[in-house]
């Protein structure tokens, strides 16, 4: 489209304009070509951002470049900008549109430049962080996974500065969430989070073969790895010696972490046994033989008859041969 009047010479006739700018503009040949589409990088949009501006006053072309169209869209969006809004720009910046020759196809579809953050970028700079954070907590923590992590737009144009921050302390027990803030020319342009979980590697005991019920462990049914503590169960076994020993309370499998509630003492005193019942008090010590009421381990109480005096008392289990009394 092409509009061109000889107006501003009509105003200079009749004194209405101002000579000096006046006469500039209308002796000016004064052509604006708007593009289809324009791609910006910063935030207001200018004329001469979409269009190319010729006049023989560079001055003048200068001033038409700076013409403001309005504020650019979001960082990697597009928003179709009209002919009648161009004009109404220069109208409002001080120009006459009759005085212009403007070509266009009635539009141009502006563009904002933008910087692509992808989520696995995101995934690093919050692993990056955290495996700084837990390195005081020894080498047996690490990052397990990153989850939450997906990739944002920001204005392009300039560099980006990444910071990445978590509370503290951190437990490592549990997923940690990450602040992680995106700079650009000192600006905060995005904060974003995502969440951080830990892998804290632990000694497990666990069987190298099946343990039938009430077979005694030994160190040849058994053996220490490194297991991620989230997937444990509550009370696993951590050394040896708390499974050595003792008799499995049910069918154990190959490969499984050993729990405290699977396995027990054997027991040390039947019922039925003659045991050797101790009192002791200070420097005084007595002694004298008992029969076992009930099955008992190391430490159990259980009622002991004893054989002398035919009376029940109860007795903690020392060892297989003795049970001991308080008086």
């Amino acid at each position: 489209m092409t509009q061109r009047t000889n107006l501003f010479a009509c105003l200079i006739a009749i004194g209405l304009c101002v000579p000096g700018w006046a006469a500039a503009v209308a002796a000016a040949d004064i052509t604006i070509a708007v593009a289809e589409d324009a791609t910006v990088g910063r935030g207001m949009v200018y004329l001469g951002d979409v269009a190319r501006i010729h006049s023989d006053t560079p001055t003048l072309t200068a001033r038409l470049a700076r013409v403001p169209l309005g504020a650019a869209p979001a960082a990697g969006q597009r928003r179709q900008v009209p002919l009648s809004h161009i004009e109404r720009s220069l109208s409002r910046s001080g120009f006459d549109v009759a005085e212009l020759t403007i070509t266009s196809s009635g539009s141009v579809i502006v563009s904002r430049a933008a910087h692509t953050v992808t989520g696995a970028q995101l995934e690093q700079i919050a692993a990056d962080h955290l495996k700084t954070r837990i390195a005081g907590f020894g080498g047996q923590i690490s990052v397990r996974a990153v989850r939450g992590a997906r990739g944002i737009d920001i204005p392009g144009g300039s560099p980006v500065r990444y910071s990445a921050h978590t509370a503290d302390p951190i437990d490592i027990r549990q997923p940690v969430p990450v602040k992680i803030v995106l700079r650009q020319n000192s600006r905060v342009v995005r904060t974003t989070w995502v969440t951080v979980d830990l892998a804290v590697m632990t000694p497990v005991v666990v069987t190298v073969r099946l343990v039938p019920r009430y077979q005694p462990i030994t160190m040849a049914d058994i053996r220490v790895e490194e297991r991620d503590a989230a997937g444990l169960p509550d009370g696993v076994l951590m050394t040896p010696s708390q499974a050595v020993g003792k008799r499995a309370l049910r069918m154990i499998p190959a490969g499984i972490p050993v729990v405290d509630n699977a396995i027990d003492l054997p027991a040390l005193v039947r019922r039925g046994d003659v045991v050797q019942i101790i009192a002791e008090q200070g420097a005084l010590r007595i002694s004298a033989r008992g029969e076992a009421r009930a099955n008992g381990r190391r430490g159990d109480r259980i009622p002991v008859r004893n054989l002398d005096s035919k009376k029940l008392v109860s007795a903690r289990v020392i060892d297989a041969q003795t049970v001991n009394v308080e008086f």
